[in-house]
């Protein structure tokens, strides 16, 4: 075991048992008793004459959590074993501690120890078991009166407001089979070996903090440089990884497309060269095909042109005779429509002959009607027969007066509206009559521009066009003969000279040469794109290359940057490989320590 981190056996149970205490505070059933080094708090009981104590001790310089333990005056007792009597239920084992007078204490086992030190605080008994080999268990129930006051007291006075248990250490370090082990199994000798590798442990943890600490503390020191070392790493591995990999990569690429495009540009000349030759042989064959035409080209082109020229004419005269016969059609449909519109017209005319003569009936009627009627006479008469005359007539009243105005008055009236209805009556049959004279009058003269222009108008059209037509139809007669003439006399020297076969060798060889140099076009068109590739794949390796250039210069100054930040974090890289080594040799006993812890619990 590390000289450094030992710890004598004796340390804790000899000062608990010998010290004289200084500032005793008492709270009910529980009391604390602070030294210059270790605080106790603990509670006494007395069953049948002997006496037990509970204490948690706690040593104030920090290096250790608060131990549990139970003091057996009688010294009858092998073990202890404390259980919890509210959920969630649980064991605590105490074994014995003997220190160097020869007294036996009972240290427990560090486990759970945060929940011991709360069920001490809340409940109010603690219920701990004696145990002797081959025997019934003794129970001892220490009164928890004040426990929560004092515990209170401990952390504050003693421990500075700090935690008393180091619970996430305590849950690494301690397996979790001492929540059920048998205490009595183990003797004063390995009781000494679980607490000393248990302390030691302790210690090397605080020293591991302390080292993690002043290694966090090395890094904020020197932060800003670390975080630009991070960077110009960071960046100099983007550089030299990924940038030049992908731009040598690019360039690597660009060089093997030259070369290809290089090896494609000289076979595709091969192949335009041997396609010119082809061009040329052919052009050849073809001069010599047309060399035995020419002769005949002249005359066949001159007969050619007559006969085209006559079926040109042709052609004219049968669209000008077309055109006429349509002409013709049309004249005559319009004529038709016109004569039928004069027939329509003339019933139109009847009946309004007939609708005139019943309109005049009507307009002398009303008239007569009109003449007839004498206003004053009316008047009088409505006057005469009105009852009121009549009654003023035969005697009456003083009212008579007045009456007969009154009465007078709607004679008139009624009088003027007749006169107006009848006035009426004669205007609107007279306008009747009007509208009816004039509709006749109109259609009248339809019928007369009719009979009188465009009829006469269309047929003197249509004469025109067929007058026309038999000269139309003899010019297409002697151009359809001319035609014929033409055509034959075509054909006859095509055939005394053989022409069509003549004509067919040099359209074949031309087509053969047209062909030729359509492929030679489209080798050419493919030369040229592949050299504008082979130009473009120059200028993208130059500009390649120029970036490459640039991350060399780059990738030169971020390392001359990473040499300086290293040579300034030289002080910091060995601080930091002393604190990590430190680190590293804790971590080692803590786990060596561990090992042994269980193998003696287990075992």
């Amino acid at each position: 075991m590390n000289a450094l981190y030992s710890l004598s056996i004796l340390t804790s149970s000899v000062l608990v048992s010998t010290i004289a205490f200084a500032k005793p505070v008492t709270v009910k059933d529980w009391s604390l008793d602070d030294t210059q080094s270790i605080c106790v708090a603990s509670v006494t009981r007395t069953l049948a004459g002997q006496s037990y104590r509970f204490e948690l001790s706690y040593d104030k310089s920090g290096t250790s959590p608060v131990e549990a333990w139970v003091r057996d005056a009688s010294g009858t007792a092998k073990a202890f074993r404390l259980s919890t009597e509210v959920a969630p239920i649980q064991s605590f084992a105490f074994i014995p501690m003997q220190d160097a007078t020869g007294a036996v204490s009972f240290w427990q086992v560090p486990t759970d120890t945060t929940s011991l030190v709360s069920y001490i605080k809340r409940q109010t008994r603690l219920m701990v078991h004696a145990l002797v080999p081959n025997q019934p268990s003794k129970a001892i129930d220490f009164s928890l009166r004040g426990s929560s006051d004092i515990v209170d007291a401990l952390i504050k006075q003693c421990a500075n407001g700090k935690a008393l248990v180091q619970a996430d250490f305590e849950k690494s370090f301690v397996p979790a089979q001492v929540a059920t082990m048998d205490p009595l199994k183990f003797d004063k000798d390995k009781s000494a070996a679980l607490r000393s590798l248990y302390q030691e442990s302790v210690r090397a943890n605080d020293q591991k903090s302390a080292y993690q600490r002043q290694l966090a503390a090395l890094n904020t020191q020197y932060a800003k440089q670390i975080q630009e070392l991070g960077q110009v790493t960071g960046s100099l591995d983007q550089l030299t990884t990924k940038e030049l990999v992908n731009l040598r990569a690019q360039k690597t690429a660009l060089e093997q497309k030259i070369a290809q495009l290089d090896q494609q540009i000289l076979t595709q000349k091969s192949l335009i060269d041997a396609k010119e030759v082809q061009v040329a042989q052919a052009n050849a064959v073809y001069d010599e095909a047309w060399k035995v035409l020419a002769p005949h080209e002249a005359e066949h082109q001159r007969l050619a042109t007559l006969a085209q020229n006559s079926k040109n004419d042709l052609a004219k005269f049968q669209s000008q005779l077309s055109s006429i016969d349509q002409n013709i059609q049309s004249k005559n449909s319009a004529l038709n429509d016109a004569q039928n519109q004069v027939s329509s017209l003339n019933r139109q005319l009847s009946q309004l002959d007939i609708d005139i003569q019943r309109a005049r009936q009507d307009a002398n009627a009303t008239d007569s009607i009109y003449r007839r009627f004498d206003y004053n006479r009316e008047r009088r008469d409505r006057i005469d027969w009105h009852p009121i005359a009549q009654y003023c007539r035969t005697g009456g009243s003083e009212r008579c007066g007045s009456l007969m105005n009154k009465v007078d008055q709607f004679a008139q009236s009624e009088v003027s509206n007749i006169d107006s209805r009848l006035s009426a009556n004669v205007n609107t049959t007279r306008s009747v009559l009007d509208q009816q004279t004039n509709s006749y009058t109109r259609v009248a003269n339809q019928i007369n521009d009719y009979q009188r222009n465009v009829i006469p108008s269309l047929q003197n059209q249509i004469s025109d066009l067929r007058n026309q037509r038999p000269a139309i139809e003899s010019s297409v007669s002697r151009a359809r003969d001319e035609v014929t003439n033409r055509t034959a006399a075509l054909q006859s020297y095509d055939q005394s000279v053989g022409y069509a076969q003549k004509k067919a060798d040099v359209t074949a060889k031309a087509n053969i040469v047209v062909g030729f140099q359509n492929e030679l076009k489209s080798l050419e068109q493919t030369q040229a794109a592949n050299q504008a590739l082979r130009t473009q794949s120059v200028t993208n390796s130059a500009a390649t290359d120029k970036k490459i250039q640039d991350v060399l210069a780059k990738i030169q100054a971020t390392q001359g940057r990473e040499s300086e930040l290293n040579k300034l974090l030289v002080p910091y890289f060995a601080e930091k490989n002393r604190i990590e080594a430190g680190i590293t040799e804790m971590a080692n006993v803590i786990n060596q320590n561990k090992n042994a812890f269980a193998g003696i619990i287990l075992n």
